[in-house]
């Protein structure tokens, strides 16, 4: 069951992220989410440097295609790979 929820949270995230709508995709995220663009740097320090990354999106990025991955997961953490 737990698994199935981040699969469809995984799903909206890349629809949206897909679609360019990056403000849907921000609604997905926690305010206090850790978000790493790339696993190697370190991740956001907070939600407006998240937003400015996203804000974007539909001006950098076209035709998206993806495929991913639950590496990890319980209660609190999901690792995906993208």
């Amino acid at each position: 069951m737990l698994k199935e929820k981040y699969e469809k949270w995984t799903k909206d995230f890349m629809n949206s992220w897909k679609d360019l709508d990056w403000k849907r995709t921000l609604e997905l995220l926690a305010k206090d989410v850790a978000y790493y663009e790339n696993p190697i740097d370190k991740p956001c320090s907070n939600f407006e440097e998240v937003t400015n990354l996203w804000n974007v999106v539909a001006d950098n990025q076209k035709e998206i295609e993806y495929q991913f991955e639950i590496v990890a997961f319980n209660e609190e953490t999901c690792i995906v790979n993208w």
